[in-house]
Formats: structure tokens, sequence, C-alpha cells
């Protein structure tokens, strides 16, 4: 598929604040060929990131242009992967910056015993406010089903090669 593959959304909630988060597809750069009346669309190592929101004072919100690098999905999804393994102890994450100088998301997730603690920071539209959601107590079967949503993404949207992005989807005028 040249765009990506509907996948999972990813729901986080606390008793203050819900996130619902989609990857739509990977981003596409434009060239126009006006001789031949055709367009070339190029797949980018970003994905097109949508998510509403809404909180216990009854604000609300939906936003559909933040951007996930490819490379941050792999980056995410080992470092899951490598906290559920016990092969670290903490796990610290700052999405690739965007145009406007801040990241998408931050994600700390730390074990404490046999418990784990997450905490999920995201840019609220464009300005430069969070939207918090803190976990503080999680089995490792409940951060498991988080990390997964991670792990997924990172499969359906994998970091493509320089072939991969050379290749051109044509649309006819």
């Amino acid at each position: 598929m040249f765009f990506g593959p509907e996948t999972l959304p990813f729901d986080l909630a606390d008793k203050n604040t819900r996130i619902h988060i989609e990857l739509t597809r990977y981003e596409i750069e434009a060239i126009d060929d006006f001789d031949k009346n055709i367009q070339f669309q190029y797949r980018k190592n970003i994905v097109l990131a949508y998510y509403n929101y809404d909180d216990a004072e009854g604000n609300w919100g939906t936003v559909d242009e933040h951007y996930v690098a490819t490379a941050d999905l792999a980056n995410i999804a080992n470092g899951f992967q490598n906290l559920l393994l016990q092969e670290t102890d903490l796990f610290e994450y700052e999405t690739v910056v965007d145009d406007m100088g801040n990241p998408f998301m931050i994600l700390c997730c730390q074990r404490n015993g046999n418990m784990f603690s997450l905490k999920a920071q995201i840019a609220e539209g464009h300005f430069e406010e969070w939207l918090i959601v803190e976990l503080p107590k999680l089995s490792s079967e409940q951060l498991n089903e988080y990390a997964q949503i991670f792990i997924r993404w990172a499969k359906d949207y994998p970091v493509l090669s320089k072939e991969e992005l050379a290749v051109a989807r044509e649309i006819p005028w």
C-alpha cells in the first residue's frame, strides 16, 4: 500500500484527560509535470497523525495535521520492548521537533518494582501547551497493551529505504 494501511488507534486516558490518536498515511511530496499533465507523488518518512481529546473540565478538540517520523515510531516501539523485556527500567522519548520548534509527543515510562508508570504529553494543536495523561500504576499486561500499539505502528509504517522513497505514484490530470 502506497499510503500505508489503516492501523490501530492509540487510546489513553486518566481521570483528567482522554486522548485518541490515529495515524492516517505517509506524508506525500508532490511534483507536477505540466508537459505530461501528470503529478508524481513520493512518500516521505513521515506519518500524518490525527487526534482528538477531552478533559474533565469540558475542554475538547481535534487536530489533524501533526506528524510523526517513522524513525520515532521504531524508536518508541524498541523502547517499550526494552522496558518490557527488563533490559532497562526507564524509557523516555521525545519525538522529532516540528517546524514550530516543538515535539509532537513526549513519553516517559518507568518500572517501579513489578509495576510501571506511564506519562504521555501530546502537543495541544500548534500551541505551546500540553495534553498530559499520567498512569502511575500499570501492570506489565496493561503496559504491553499500549506498547503493542507502537509496535504495530512501527510495522505498519516502517522507515522507508532510499529505493522505496524513490517510487512514485502517478496521478494523471
